[in-house]
């Protein structure tokens, strides 16, 4: 009894643990998007594969109908509220300022959305992309794609081979034709999910045998951010596809480590990122709103903000904005519990 107590608690903890992490990574992508130079090839090597990484740890194989209803109610419905308000957004900035708009930006922000484009391929019909939402849509396809891999391949060498395949292939659709709703990113990003799986799957991360390779994953690691930022949004794995994907595992693994010792569940710092972690999907799209309605840039200018303070002063704006809606909508249950699928939250 006692020591099924001592499990029950160990998982709890491991629980909040990922939590904290998805909250590291959704800071990450916030100060990701603030114009930090010499940060962003360091950032960026890791902090979105976090979330697929994740994702793959807890993935549970349903019956494909299955997941793809739950994956339209827990990503899908969340991609059609905030796209529904940038586009609502982008019209009544346009309508405000109608002597000089002709339309087109309500227009491009509407197609775009529409058919969740994200591409290399860009189509003179559309002219734009989605932004940050990308993600939403390559997770939910990611989602579908490893399940409907694990399901049918039983051996795990012959899983990673067609993973990592998917990955390259990804790469080459996307800058040859002109794919919607963010289908490449999604082939891109299911080798990392079905990382997670097998790591949830074999115990990797606590295993004493995995911290062995832990030096060899940081060098890897190292390596492939100092050959140039990975931008999953575009598919561009700048050093390759392969050791991208493992140089982000050895960060991962590094990152999990560093936090499993160190995190203190009554520390303020923890607790405030274990909230992000927990409600990171709430706080993705409150910033994918305000990164595609909000003209910082001249805000700053206005205010005569020093341009070597830019990226601190939209660190806090864009921190503050996602933090404070947050609870905001939290507080409304239609959109909590309609819209993000949240009964509770405390």
């Amino acid at each position: 009894m006692e020591e099924s107590l001592s499990q029950q608690k160990f998982e709890t903890n491991r629980d909040e643990l990922f939590d904290v992490l998805k909250g590291i990574a959704i800071i990450l992508v916030i100060v990701g998007h603030c114009h930090l130079t010499k940060l962003r090839p360091i950032i960026y090597s890791f902090h979105i594969p976090i979330f697929f990484f994740i994702t793959g740890y807890f993935l549970k194989i349903r019956p494909l109908r299955q997941e793809i209803t739950l994956s339209i109610k827990r990503l899908i419905i969340p991609y059609i509220f905030t796209a529904t308000c940038i586009c609502i957004a982008t019209f009544i900035k346009e309508a405000l300022n109608y002597e000089d708009s002709d339309g087109s930006l309500s227009y491009k922000a509407i197609v775009t959305h529409l058919i969740g484009f994200r591409g290399s391929v860009v189509p003179q019909w559309i002219g734009s992309h989605i932004d940050v939402l990308w993600f939403i849509l390559a997770l939910f396809w990611a989602r579908i794609i490893s399940i409907s891999l694990i399901k049918r391949i039983k051996s795990n060498i012959l899983l990673l081979l067609a993973f990592l395949f998917l990955g390259i292939a990804g790469i080459f659709l996307d800058k040859s034709i002109f794919i919607p709703y963010c289908i490449s990113q999604g082939l891109c990003a299911s080798s990392f999910i079905f990382a997670g799986y097998i790591a949830n799957k074999y115990k990797v991360l606590d295993s004493e045998y995995s911290k062995k390779y832990i030096p060899i994953l940081t060098i890897l690691w190292i390596y492939s951010w100092h050959q140039g930022a990975i931008n999953m949004a575009i598919c561009k794995y700048n050093v390759n596809y392969i050791l991208a994907w493992g140089g982000a595992l050895g960060a991962i693994i590094l990152l999990y480590s560093s936090t499993k010792a160190l995190y203190t569940s009554n520390s303020f710092l923890w607790r405030s990122l274990l909230f992000c972690g927990r409600f990171s999907l709430i706080i993705f799209c409150v910033h994918a709103f305000e990164f595609s309605i909000c003209n910082w840039k001249s805000l700053a200018l206005t205010n005569f903000i020093p341009i070597d303070y830019y990226s601190i002063f939209l660190i806090i704006c864009r921190l503050t904005i996602a933090i404070t809606f947050t609870f905001v909508f939290l507080k409304i249950k239609p959109i909590r519990e309609n819209i993000f699928q949240l009964k509770k939250y405390f």
